[in-house]
């Protein structure tokens, strides 16, 4: 489809969508109500102005969004990569905006938070986020004022299914292809007449899908072994308090994920040391490693309390802490050859604390306003062995981070009449980061460079280097209802990424100290849009659409550079100028009858650097990059068809679902290069449903994935430029499922 054709096309949605007839009362009983939160209130989705994609957890079932990874096949403008050897972790990006790393030293652009506690690490969170939740919204474009954690791509909010006075229990088995096993539990349970509590657990396993073509290393990797829970216990001592306990955690001990190397540069640094040029073939599962695998262990704990001073004011405090702790060996070449291992030892706790008071007055203004303040502390130890075997002596990395956060906010809607609102809402940010790192080389000595020729002293191999930063971010929606059922917005915001530090410092260079702090990155968004429920030739339609455009300014980017003193492998995070991102996306959902749903998204996103220096680079030739391609595709969608078969009553209730996603040609990485380029590829999913199996309480769930089997990459490392080489990560394989499910 042509740029233009699809901006048309959404613009006469956004024009015409109210002309069709209401038919109101029908589609209460057919199109579903998704509660949301996404302005610190609840409300259904359709009456939030502003592009939200809300999911409740039985829709994340249907669609075989089992780990939130898989948000990419069922919401538009959203993608995820995995982090290099840790196929627990997963970052995401909405809008061309994104991270690819977990240090602590540095902001995601995509922030998860579960039970209104921002996840700052994405450790783990593709199997927390997926357990036992209410709703995942989605929420695209700058998040800054109502959010802790001010980011400029977005937000996705989990809400946990909360402890009920209903005494309910389940019990799913699961076993599917390459030896796939799961187990999961989830009990409720009513106390006393004012305590409720609710658990639930799940552990999977299943081989893994990347084979090792070497003679060292694992048999496979790609395979899962973890385990994750979720418990909550909810006080109602009046019908004014309510406090909520969660704690979750997860584990996971795996042999992790594989790289290939998808390029080597002929005459390289790292080309000798490969000694074959790669095959082409994804998936080419080839290690060096014995002993490569991925521990993972997480805890965390949180609370929120809200107490109803009177029926038109609010006060509620949300407190919460994560522990985290890594374990992993990987290897960061993917070939059968001692070219690039890293050993990472890492302890990560973060603690926060949000005091809110909410209100109205005279049912013409809704109003929130509160103060945040958030910690975290990291120590970060990568043992990196380079052109070596990995039994030789590594190289030694150790980052300690910290990151103090503080924000003052508040944000009002006001109604001018029953159908037009203003809302205007800004915070604060005030954040201080600090870094001591330190790094010495193979044969022991100290890598760390005060200035350009000056090295650390050996007794004394560190440096410390603080920062604070501050920025102010706001938003301006104007919203009109048509009627009851339809709504157009106007909105702008103005988002705000904290600067931080290079987690992997030791290097400085004529060019570039990469002790130096990188700036904050911001961007100023506009959003028009529309939601509304139309009447198609009888049968209920839902249609949201939105269009966006972003100045998008110091964009952080990680970058590969390489010590010239040591010849060691690092990383630089420079500020890469500017960018303009524009384009549109779409939902759409059909009921043509009441047996058959027909869910559609699509996104367009045209991302393009305006400019992109990077001063780190040691080949002058090499450092303007701005005509860099974004690691987004420019255009992606799916649709899902889920029919119910007409079967007796007795025999229970059957339905089959089918769904395809497909994306165009993208880069894996923003700093482009050869072997980076993933071709457009398509993925087919489907699942068949039997509830209430012959009359009884049971529940079989036949569900495929990936089935046309592509092979394909979810994202890369591009290090061409000094290395010598690209890597990239293979996407999940073909697999398949049978779940049973007994309710109590």
């Amino acid at each position: 489809m042509k740029r233009s054709s699809l901006f048309i096309s959404i613009t006469a949605i956004l024009l015409g969508g109210h002309i069709a007839p209401s038919i109101a009362q029908e589609r209460k009983a057919t199109l579903e109500e998704v509660i949301v939160t996404s302005r610190r209130v609840e409300e259904s989705v359709q009456s939030v102005p502003l592009a939200v994609s809300a999911l409740t957890g039985e829709m994340l079932e249907s669609r075989g969004v089992a780990r939130m990874n898989d948000l990419v096949t069922s919401t538009p403008a959203v993608t995820s990569q995995p982090t290099s050897g840790r196929s627990s972790v997963v970052n995401f990006g909405i809008r061309g905006q994104r991270n690819t790393d977990v240090l602590p030293t540095a902001d995601p652009s995509v922030i998860v938070y579960i039970a209104d506690i921002p996840q700052m690490r994405g450790y783990g969170l593709g199997a927390l986020g997926a357990l036992d939740v209410q709703t995942v919204e989605v929420l695209k474009g700058p998040q800054g004022t109502l959010f802790g954690r001010s980011t400029t791509g977005g937000a996705i909010v989990i809400t946990p299914n909360a402890p009920t006075n209903e005494a309910t229990a389940s019990v799913t088995l699961g076993v599917g292809e390459r030896n796939r096993q799961m187990g999961r539990a989830i009990f409720n349970l009513p106390v006393t007449d004012t305590i409720a509590a609710r658990v639930a657990l799940q552990t999977e396993k299943a081989d893994g899908y990347l084979h090792n073509k070497g003679s060292v290393g694992r048999d496979a990797y790609g395979d899962r072994d973890e385990q994750v829970w979720r418990a909550s216990l909810q006080f109602l001592p009046s019908d004014e308090l309510t406090s909520t306990f969660y704690s979750d955690g997860f584990q996971s001990n795996e042999n992790g994920a594989m790289v290939d190397p998808s390029f080597v540069r002929p005459g390289g640094p790292a080309a000798a040391f490969f000694g074959l040029a790669p095959d082409g073939d994804k998936y080419a599962g080839t290690t060096n490693l014995s002993d490569a695998h991925s521990k993972l262990t997480v805890y965390g704990i949180s609370n929120t309390t809200s107490y109803d001073i009177s029926d038109s004011l609010t006060i509620k405090n949300i407190a919460g802490a994560r522990y985290i702790d890594v374990d992993d060996r990987w290897d960061l070449d993917g070939s059968n050859r001692p070219v690039l291992s890293v050993l990472n030892l890492a302890t990560t706790h973060q603690y926060s604390e949000e005091l809110q008071l909410s209100g109205s007055m005279d049912e013409k203004l809704d109003w929130i306003t509160g103060v945040f303040w958030f910690k975290e502390y990291s120590d970060d130890d990568s043992y990196t062995n380079a052109f070596a075997p990995a039994t030789s002596t590594p190289s030694l990395t150790g980052t300690y981070g910290r990151n103090i956060s503080q924000s003052v906010f508040g944000q009002g809607t006001y109604h001018f009449t029953d159908n037009l609102n203003l809302t205007v809402g800004a915070r604060y940010n005030h954040d201080e980061r600090l870094i001591t790192a330190s790094s010495f080389s193979a044969t022991g000595a100290c890598s760390i460079q005060l200035a350009v020729g000056v090295t650390a002293p050996a007794n004394n191999c560190e440096r410390t280097e603080s920062k604070t930063f501050t920025e102010p971010s706001y938003n301006v929606t104007l919203d009109y209802h048509l009627d009851v059922d339809k709504m157009i917005y106007a909105a702008h915001r103005h988002g705000y990424r904290s600067g931080g530090f290079n987690g992997r410092a030791a290097a400085v260079t004529p060019q570039l100290d990469t002790f130096a702090p990188f700036d904050p990155e911001t961007v100023n968004d506009f959003e028009v849009g529309f939601k509304g429920d139309l009447d198609a030739a009888g049968s209920p339609l839902r249609i949201n659409a939105s269009l966006f455009y972003s100045d998008y300014q110091e964009i952080q980017r990680v970058v590969a550079t390489v010590n010239p003193t040591t010849n060691q492998l690092a990383t630089s995070v420079v500020n890469a100028a500017s960018a303009t991102l524009y384009g549109g996306e779409l939902e759409v959902t059909w009921l043509p009858l009441d047996s058959l749903q027909i869910d559609v998204f699509a996104s367009y996103i045209h991302a393009e650097y305006d400019e992109w220096l990077d001063p780190g680079n040691p080949d002058p030739a090499q450092r303007d990059k701005s005509d860099s391609d974004f690691a987004t595709p420019e255009y992606s969608g799916g649709v899902t068809a889920k029919y119910t078969l007409p079967v007796p009553a007795e025999i229970g209730e059957m339905s089959v679902q089918g769904n395809v996603y497909a994306q165009a040609e993208t880069q894996l990485a923003d700093e482009n290069g050869p072997g980076g380029l993933q071709s457009g590829y398509s993925l087919v999913g489907g699942r068949v449903d039997w509830q209430n199996v012959m009359g009884s309480n049971v529940k079989l769930g036949l569900w495929g994935k990936n089935l046309n089997n592509t092979k394909y990459y979810a994202g890369g490392i591009n290090t061409n430029g000094t290395v010598g080489y690209y890597i990239a990560y293979p996407g999940t394989a073909r697999a398949w499922g049978l779940d049973a499910t007994y309710d109590f």
